[in-house]
């Protein structure tokens, strides 16, 4: 985590010429999120109508939550939701 500034330079193959000014790039690499806090398990008895559970999560300001049906790899869930 952490930043380094580079500097790069044309230079002609046949030795000839270089650049008369290099051009900075900056490489960063920022610190990953922390896991979003759960809003906890949630259960509920089987009723009529069909109950509607919903999943909740919340993160810091700045970030959003993206929700997977695996905890490794999976697939992107849209609206996790239970209501069967």
């Amino acid at each position: 985590v952490g930043s380094v500034t580079y500097y790069a330079q044309a230079n002609v193959n046949n030795g000839g010429c270089s650049s008369l000014t290099r051009t900075p790039v900056t490489l960063t690499i920022t610190a990953a999120p922390g896991a979003p806090v759960s809003g906890g398990n949630q259960t509920e008895c089987e009723a009529s109508p069909i109950q509607t559970l919903t999943a909740t999560a919340t993160v810091p300001a700045g970030q959003t939550v993206v929700w997977y049906n695996q905890a490794v790899g999976g697939s992107i869930v849209n609206s996790p939701i239970r209501n069967t």
